[in-house]
């Protein structure tokens, strides 16, 4: 592996969806002044989101739909399918 090709600020950071609550975290290297303390105990640097996949509509919307519903075609698929002669 490569050594000292990421930058120093490349951190553990903490994401919250001011929206509906939803924290998580990931690596940044975004600056913040803000901190957290994260269920693990540490303290970890706070970046505030308006919006996130957790909030988003059509984001929800997508994980809503039925398995089922992605295997749905037009009927004229179908024709050519099950009946490529016609």
């Amino acid at each position: 592996m490569k050594k000292d090709i990421h930058p120093k600020n490349y951190r553990l950071v903490v994401f919250k969806d001011m929206s509906n609550d939803v924290t998580f975290m990931s690596r940044s290297t975004i600056n913040t002044k803000e901190t957290i303390k994260w269920e693990d105990g540490n303290e970890y640097p706070l970046v505030k989101l308006e919006i996130s996949s957790a909030s988003h509509p059509y984001i929800k919307r997508m994980k809503l739909l039925p398995v089922a519903r992605a295997f749905f075609l037009p009927w004229h698929y179908y024709c050519r399918i099950f009946a490529p002669h016609i």
